[in-house]
């Protein structure tokens, strides 16, 4: 399906493999919404980077990647099958004000 306006093209598309969304502009970002209000939750910006409570994601070293930005706190969560899905599973890579913390909340050795 494709939508047009102000002499961009935004298009929702289906193939064999995937569901697209995407549009033609070098200026406009991608954006997710939801909750009461409808508020940004989520933003891809042409350049390819992403921002989860943040409409301006920035990165130190300038190139590509995400930003997560919470109110109080900020978490990257990593779970599998054998560690399982809950809040104390996984490994969480945490920020809460100016602390950040890296939990192995499962079984097992972390190496580096």
């Amino acid at each position: 399906m494709r939508i047009e306006g102000n002499a961009y093209t935004a298009f929702f598309g289906l193939d064999a493999t995937s569901f697209q969304i995407g549009q033609n502009s070098n200026f406009r970002s991608i954006t997710f919404h939801s909750g009461s209000g409808m508020p940004e939750r989520m933003r891809i910006l042409p350049s390819g980077n992403v921002g989860i409570g943040i409409a301006t994601p920035a990165l130190q070293s300038g190139g590509t990647g995400l930003h997560i930005h919470g109110s109080s706190a900020s978490e990257i969560k990593l779970t599998n099958t054998t560690s399982g899905t809950g809040a104390l599973n996984g490994v969480a890579f945490v920020t809460d004000g100016n602390s950040f913390t890296l939990n192995n909340r499962s079984p097992g050795a972390m190496y580096f």
